[in-house]
């Protein structure tokens, strides 16, 4: 891999960087006056000057067109109190709606000033402003609580307990949302299908976890507690260990057996919201609010792992150094090599691609004759590998839709009419520049 920071990385740490928000505008430090002062500065030498020369004939104390009076900011420290107001006026400058059709129109350069000083606006609490439909897809709002997908599920379960669930035993499909993937929280809804699928899955789950001795049995209240923490990811706390004690002492009592309490309350971490719903509790203060370390570990195993975190994670988590940069970045290249990254590929790149529902499309049968059900099983191999390994290897993102190799087997290579001399399917394979034409990359 490169030494210097690789886009992927950058990429991954940008995607995770709302976790880590700034403080509101209620404390500024220093340099945050410095830009505020700068901003209102600018208004006075830059924007005023237009203002006064091409708006307020329209937008003045009396004819406030629009119900706009432009004219009362005379300075910068009442540009200030404007608010986003400003972004409003932007929006119309853009769309050729002010200055009108018969008022004397801005100059490029005019322009250029407007929407840099409007563009440069220090950051501010945006947890106090009301969020709107032009703002909705940027705005820093609360992140909606949402059940674990599908995948994310049968992946949390094989982590947990090595058991690789069938397709009949998961979950139903989930819908996408408007993005087009399936972590849309208005999307993942819950019906008693999958309770009842959660229940049977668990019970399997637990079953398969104890058949193969992983779990320490000699001390059953301390097992249990490990792993609902894993599964919960987070410690648990007083309460959470009242409540797993009584259901283990209920059922014993009950059944008169250690084996049925413990197997009971291993299923019942399994079914509880806690390792069900992906949920980041509000603190109770105000303001904008860090996750705290266990949130932001699972925020890093679900983008790359499609999968709950690991011991090494939750430790770090556990130190309460998991935000160091550098601690990110290591994280992040380990977990990238790990297998488990494939989930770049299956998850997120199928569902960009929109290629989740390939195996289910099948083309004319009189013009490939020679298709069938292990060459589309292939090819989405294929694209599966191939967008993974970008990730992984610190691959250039031009790669998406110009490389020299793809990963072929030998029934996909013998359709493709390639050259493949390697004894086993799935080898990376160079293609000359004349193949890559039709070969390199997702298109």
């Amino acid at each position: 891999m490169n030494k210097n920071p690789s886009w992927h990385l950058n990429l991954i740490v940008r995607l995770l960087a709302i976790a880590i928000p700034a403080l509101s505008v209620e404390s500024l430090s220093a340099e945050d006056e410095q830009a505020w002062a700068k901003w209102k500065a600018d208004y006075d030498a830059s924007v005023l000057p237009i203002i006064k020369a091409k708006c307020s004939s329209c937008h003045n104390n009396e004819t406030a067109e629009g119900e706009l009076n432009l004219a009362k900011y005379e300075n910068g420290e009442l540009a200030e109190k404007a608010g986003d107001m400003w972004e409003r006026v932007a929006k119309r400058v853009r769309q050729n709606e002010m200055p009108p059709p018969d008022s004397p129109g801005l100059t490029d350069p005019e322009k250029s000033a407007f929407h840099r000083w409007v563009d440069s606006r220090p950051r501010e609490d945006l947890c106090n402003q009301i969020a709107t439909d032009e703002t909705q897809s940027w705005y820093q709002g609360y992140v909606m609580s949402r059940r674990l997908s599908r995948y994310e599920y049968g992946n949390a379960i094989y982590d947990l307990t090595g058991l690789r669930l069938a397709s009949e035993d998961l979950p139903p499909e989930d819908g996408a949302g408007g993005e087009g993937f399936d972590t849309a929280g208005d999307a993942l809804f819950t019906s008693p299908i999958h309770l009842e699928a959660y229940m049977r899955a668990s019970d399997r789950a637990i079953a398969h976890l104890l058949s193969t001795d992983q779990m320490d049995r000699t001390e059953p209240l301390k097992s249990i507690e490990q792993f609902a923490r894993r599964a919960w990811r987070r410690p648990i706390d007083n309460s959470d260990r009242d409540r797993l004690t009584k259901l283990y002492q209920s059922v014993r009592d009950a059944s008169g057996r250690d084996e049925s309490a413990f197997k009971q309350s291993l299923v019942a971490v399994l079914l509880s919201p806690h390792f069900l719903f992906l949920v980041e509790s509000d603190s109770g203060a105000m303001g904008v609010q860090r996750l705290t370390p266990h949130q932001f570990a699972t925020r890093m195993a679900i983008l790359v792992w499609s999968s709950i975190p690991d011991e090494s994670l939750l430790s770090l988590a556990d130190q309460g150094i998991l935000f160091e940069p550098d601690v990110i970045k290591t994280q992040l290249r380990r977990m990238l090599s790990d297998p488990r990254s494939r989930a770049l590929g299956e998850n997120f790149g199928m569902q960009w691609l929109g290629l989740r529902d390939f195996l289910q499309t099948k083309p004319d049968s009189s013009l490939y004759p020679e298709y069938n059900d292990q060459l589309a099983r292939d090819a989405q191999e294929e694209a599966i590998r191939f967008i993974a390994n970008v990730f992984q290897n610190d691959r250039p993102l031009t790669e998406l839709i110009d490389a020299d190799y793809t990963f072929l087997s030998h029934g996909l290579a013998k359709h493709y009419g390639l050259a493949y001399d390697h004894a086993s399917d799935w080898e990376r394979v160079s293609i000359d520049k004349q193949s890559a034409q039709e070969r390199g990359g997702i298109l």
